[in-house]
């Protein structure tokens, strides 16, 4: 199904060509205790990878064949832990109490992106980690049009005036991978 022109299926088999999810789940630094947010959940490919590692995983996408295909996988996979959730963050995150983001391949689609950093700040547990992937800044990796990419200086200046620190970076083709904590 499509949404804002994007087939699940065939996104699905073309971020599995280029992205490294143990890689990326690695950058968040998941623990057993933790309680994650997937904010653009999409298909579930992190949340269900997640459920294994956390608590709890809230898969929040605004797109309801997502949402349907989380459901339905986490459902086949016995996941009871896998909270599938419909919404537009930009109105409102739906879940509180959460210590871990994770936003793969999302943030840039995004139009409130302060005011969304400031609903997690507000809604976290308070020891709050957010790893996020992006695409560089260039016109030779795949993704989205350039324009509306996001560099990791931008990335770093968005998030510290939301107080927080860039702690964790990585390059993994045409994407880069950072993990952001609360000053302390």
């Amino acid at each position: 199904m499509d949404w804002q022109g994007h087939n699940y299926g065939h996104m699905h088999r073309w971020r599995s060509s280029f992205l490294d999810a143990d890689r990326i789940l690695k950058s968040l630094n998941p623990g057993p205790e933790d309680i994650v947010i997937d904010l653009g959940s999409g298909d579930g490919i992190f949340s269900l990878k997640l459920a294994a590692m956390v608590r709890d995983v809230y898969a929040i996408d605004v797109n309801e064949s997502g949402h349907m295909a989380v459901e339905q996988a986490a459902a086949k996979e016995g996941y009871k832990n896998v909270h599938p959730v419909l919404a537009d963050v930009c109105k409102g995150i739906p879940v509180s109490g959460f210590n871990s983001v994770l936003m793969v391949t999302s943030f840039h689609d995004f139009q409130c992106r302060d005011d969304l950093l400031e609903e997690i700040r507000k809604k976290s547990s308070g020891n709050l980690k957010i790893a996020i992937v992006e695409f560089k800044k260039d016109d030779a990796s795949p993704g989205p049009p350039v324009r509306i990419r996001i560099s990791r200086e931008e990335l770093d200046r968005i998030f510290s005036n939301h107080g927080l620190k860039s702690v964790y970076y990585d390059e993994m083709g045409p994407l880069y991978i950072n993990r952001y904590e609360l000053f302390k």
